[in-house]
């Protein structure tokens, strides 16, 4: 499995696990009310903050996993050669570019897909919290698919 797909997934594995921590948090007693749109929205602007805050801790775990990595694997080559190795692991090239851009199509296909939801759900009269979740669910699902998408490209490849 390449780096990247490594590096996808455990993404996908930090999201999973604090989407399972605000499921918990906003199932128990100590979530804001019902109709509490500010409450609501105050938890989920925090939860996305702790969300970018580990996303940044796992972009800089990968960097420093990368540079040991390379570093055992080339235990009598200069620093030059293995910064060169390094830089070219993590470098981005046209497949890269494609994987992204195709990946990032269907995400923002999702994501639109859930904000007419949450619209629909607001015509019903169901409540604005309803469609603030829809909202953030339909987020959560187009990034757990970005990255399924991109792991399932970087593996098999990319077709047109």
């Amino acid at each position: 499995m390449s780096f990247k797909s490594k590096k996808i997934i455990t993404e996908l594995v930090a999201g999973l696990g604090m989407l399972a921590g605000y499921l918990i948090y906003s199932l128990s007693s100590s979530a804001p009310g019902v109709e509490d749109l500010k409450g609501w929205a105050i938890l989920i602007l925090i939860a996305l903050g702790i969300g970018i805050g580990v996303c940044i801790v796992v972009e800089i775990a990968f960097h420093v996993v990368v540079h040991i990595r390379v570093n055992i694997r080339e235990r009598g080559k200069d620093k030059k050669e293995i910064e060169r190795i390094v830089k070219s692991e993590m470098s981005e090239d046209e497949m890269d570019k494609s994987i992204d851009n195709k990946s990032n199509r269907m995400g923002y296909g999702i994501t639109g897909l859930g904000i007419i939801v949450a619209l629909i759900v607001l015509a019903c009269g169901v409540g604005p919290v309803i469609a603030l979740h829809v909202i953030l669910g339909a987020c959560f699902l187009s990034a757990v698919c970005q990255g399924i998408f991109a792991v399932v490209c970087y593996e098999k490849g990319v077709g047109k």
